[in-house]
């Protein structure tokens, strides 16, 4: 299976990694791994309370590191969309966006957006989420999810996700960036990464 990968690019006031995945999976599978506490903590963490509209919650990671991390569901429509306000210890609040939709010719096609990032938290917040969908690839494939390892796999991906944020004004410009409303398909060169990413 090829690498998972996540398009950084700019948005009002900051910026925004788009990580656009096919699964084997269905979307019931898919929406569980992703919103219900149970799975969650099995490649996430253990959430305080049920994702559902409105509710606030706070989130232990499952390496044991003492983070404070507060979050808000913003949205919350089953089978299509999650939507929820993220809050991880001092950095600014982002915003973390699961959409689900039938893939192509078969599964699931799920885009994870998080946005609301400043300079300072974009390279670290994307290396982060690339490393947690590895993990939801290994739950959903039934592997053990090796927690512990999430701080030197993040570490892994700075230098590529470093490098995006340098490339941003050089050779990319806002409009070839991928957007929750400008699906990262229409980008030829982004179509033919898309095409290897899959959470299978």
């Amino acid at each position: 299976m090829a690498e998972i990968i996540g398009k950084i690019g700019r948005e009002s006031g900051g910026f925004r990694v788009v990580f656009d995945i096919d699964s084997q999976f269905g979307r019931r599978e898919l929406w569980r791994a992703i919103s219900d506490r149970d799975a969650l903590a099995s490649w996430l963490g253990t959430f305080s309370h049920d994702l559902v509209a409105g509710n606030h919650f706070a989130v232990e990671y499952l390496n044991d590191s003492h983070y404070d991390i507060e979050g808000t569901v913003l949205e919350f429509e089953p089978l299509r969309t999650l939507n929820y306000e993220w809050k991880f210890g001092l950095y600014p609040a982002s915003n973390i966006r699961f959409d689900l939709e039938n893939g192509l010719v078969s599964g699931t096609h799920l885009r994870l957006t998080v946005s609301g990032l400043d300079e300072d938290d974009v390279v670290r917040a994307a290396a982060t989420w690339h490393a947690q969908l590895e993990f939801l690839r290994l739950y959903l494939n039934k592997i053990p999810v090796p927690a512990y390892a999430l701080r030197f796999r993040r570490d892994e991906l700075l230098a590529a996700y470093d490098q995006q944020v340098r490339n941003i004004g050089t050779t990319l410009t806002d409009s070839e960036a991928a957007s929750p409303s400008a699906p990262a398909r229409r980008n030829p060169m982004v179509s033919v990464l898309h095409s290897h990413a899959y959470l299978a």
